[in-house]
């Protein structure tokens, strides 16, 4: 159904450039036809139907292709950070039985090791033998091979949760599921053959592979891949020459690197922009403004899960007076805000946020647990807190699971870390709840990245006077860095 997918574009736009990295440009055409050639390599090292294979590479070409290669067989594929050392990939390989890894060639004996338990072997899939970085697959051998095509309901992917509250879950999406993801977001965001989207988050990544990997294909926009092993931080200026000289049109990213793109002092005219969205985390209301001051350019929120896609998407008119709002219900998706009883809230009220679409996966892998609290009726309980307004536009207000219980009083991490981040020496904060020796509630930790020095009682203090006594951070820590994933949510666990 994905190679479908792909090849329909290619039959409709097979001149239409679909993927552009560095100075190599892709049409639709060449796409289709390197998909189609990986695949036959693929299947005759024996990966099949049903078959879980790891993609463990950075934003690159070699990454769409083996992803579209993988479908058209009826496998599984399974993306993971690249950047993953051995002991984290470990973790996520006890889940899954995994039959092989497309990597770079670079970390082969960390990737060995992975597959040991089975004869394994080694195939370069292309480039020049020389280059550290060309694309491979490492493959677990098999007794029997069956043949068979790729059907709608084939698990086309294996994802984890975020890991922001806990272990991250492993879960399915078929190939029905994601092509529902695709026509969501396509759909959603009006994408045409006109449109030239930016790719600055990972493909590994929920958030990636919607408006990165499956919406352009569906709709025959071109991807601008930008793939820089430095940070990106340091990558702002050539971020800003590429959305200008690109010509941009949709440019999907996290608050950090809104943050960093508005607080830089090279300047870009981004008039191409149609939608500048932004996910994973909370937006806050300063880094909105600060970036339209800079680019004239409105910041949009959307909102959504790895497990339901995409969810809402403010399109709204008035952009700017609904910043706050992660927008309305996207085409294809419906949205509850419900109290502890099960029943909607009204208009204003918060509530727990649930939410279903067709591209809703059925469940976490062997979570029996789990999956009962989580999908329950046909929708997908996010833990999310949230907000509708007379308008249907979804605020987000905090996380149901990650209230602090203190001396009876519930305490909203999210309300603490803005008070932190008002503080002119805090750069970077995350609020957790720890539990203290001799005592049974929890009290409220900061964990702070500071941009100059400051004690303890100075941030204590700042709180005091602007926060109730049972808020104020307890226990503060200082760090040079506060752990989050690729997108930006912070590793809460870690904190603890």
């Amino acid at each position: 159904m994905l190679m479908q997918m792909l090849t329909d574009t290619a039959n409709r736009v097979p001149g239409q450039i679909a993927l552009i990295y560095g100075n190599k440009r892709t049409t639709y055409s060449e796409l289709a036809h390197k998909v189609g050639l990986l695949a036959n390599r693929l299947s005759s090292l024996g990966i099949e139907r049903g078959d879980a294979v790891v993609i463990l590479l950075r934003n690159t070409p070699e990454f769409v292709s083996s992803f579209y290669a993988l479908a058209s067989l009826g496998a599984r594929a399974v993306p993971l950070n690249p950047q993953y050392r051995l002991e984290e990939l470990k973790s996520y390989f006890s889940h899954l039985s995994i039959r092989a890894i497309i990597a770079n060639v670079s970390h082969t004996n960390v990737y060995e090791e992975l597959l040991a338990p089975w004869p394994v072997s080694t195939v370069r899939l292309t480039g020049d033998s020389h280059d550290t970085n060309t694309a491979l697959v490492l493959y677990a051998r098999k007794q029997f091979v069956t043949e068979g095509n790729a059907f709608h309901t084939d698990d086309a992917l294996l994802l984890f949760s975020s890991g922001s509250t806990g272990r991250p879950k492993p879960f399915p999406r078929t190939q029905q599921q994601a092509w529902w993801e695709a026509e969501n977001t396509s759909v959603t965001l009006g994408l045409s053959e006109a449109d030239i989207v930016l790719c600055t988050i990972p493909l590994y990544h929920g958030y990636g592979q919607g408006f990165c990997l499956l919406a352009p294909i569906r709709s025959g926009a071109t991807v601008v891949l930008f793939e820089e092993p430095n940070p990106f931080v340091v990558q702002r200026q050539r971020i800003l020459e590429v959305l200008e000289s690109a010509r941009v049109t949709i440019f999907p990213g996290v608050p950090m690197q809104f943050r960093l793109l508005a607080e830089y002092a090279g300047q870009a005219t981004l008039s191409s922009l149609r939608w500048c969205v932004s996910s994973a985390v909370p937006l806050q209301k300063t880094i909105a403004e600060m970036f339209y001051r800079k680019f004239n350019v409105p910041l949009r929120q959307e909102y959504g899960t790895v497990e339901a896609g995409l969810c809402t998407m403010n399109v709204d008119a008035d952009p700017l007076s609904t910043t706050e709002s992660v927008g309305q219900v996207a085409r294809y998706s419906k949205l509850r805000v419900i109290n502890e009883a099960g029943v909607d809230e009204l208009v204003g009220q918060i509530g727990e946020i649930i939410v279903t679409s067709p591209a809703l996966t059925r469940g976490y892998l062997g979570m029996d647990v789990d999956n009962r609290n989580a999908f329950r009726g046909g929708y997908f309980y996010t833990g999310d807190l949230g907000r509708l307004d007379c308008d249907g536009r979804l605020y987000v207000v905090g996380r149901k699971k990650l209230f602090i219980q203190v001396d009876g009083e519930k305490v909203d991490p999210y309300e603490v870390e803005d008070v932190l981040l008002l503080h002119p020496k805090v750069l970077d904060a995350a609020v957790v709840g720890v539990k203290v020796q001799g005592m049974d509630e929890e009290v409220v930790k900061a964990v702070l990245v500071l941009k100059g020095s400051c004690y303890e009682k100075e941030i204590r203090d700042f709180c005091r006077q602007r926060l109730a006594s049972f808020k104020v951070p307890q226990v503060v820590e200082f760090r040079t860095e506060i752990p989050r994933s690729p997108t930006g949510k912070v590793l809460r666990p870690q904190l603890v």
